[in-house]
């Protein structure tokens, strides 16, 4: 009664449940899954990831460096010294925000890379049992029902 009762539920709670609940909600046993149901189940259900965030284009990050607040009041200072005759001094504003920009920019650009370059060195594995033995996985190659 109490299985068929969870069943119906949209969430199960596998912390209150017996194991063998488990097992057979998870359609798995102590042995574990066989390496081909493992893989069946990784073309099922996907990898084991974290959802990536979407790069956005190099161009996009590079004006999204002009909507900062400084930028922004530097850029303004700059038009207003030229309207006023004072082309030398809104050269030098614009200059000096066209470094902050492009400095900005490196400096995301870079650490961007840094970080994915991180990521990639990161291997996570996990013990898994499978076909009855316990053995070291890729975190990505895990599937509902391991052990």
């Amino acid at each position: 009664m109490r299985g068929t009762q969870r069943e119906n539920q949209p969430y199960f709670d596998y912390a209150g449940s017996t194991v063998e609940e488990v097992l057979s909600r998870l359609r798995t046993g102590m042995s574990g899954l066989t390496e081909a149901e493992a893989a069946r189940r990784l073309d099922s259900y996907g990898p084991n990831t974290a959802a990536g965030r979407k790069k956005s284009p190099v161009i996009f990050t590079l004006l999204s460096k002009f909507l900062s607040p400084l930028i922004a009041v530097l850029l303004i200072i700059s038009v207003f010294s030229f309207f006023l005759g004072e082309e030398i001094s809104a050269l030098l504003v614009f200059s000096m925000a066209l470094v902050s920009v492009v400095l900005s920019f490196y400096q995301e650009y870079k650490a961007g890379n840094e970080a994915e370059r991180l990521r990639e060195l990161v291997r996570l594995t996990s013990a898994a049992v499978r076909n009855g033995k316990e053995r070291e996985i890729k975190t990505s190659e895990l599937v509902p029902g391991d052990i």
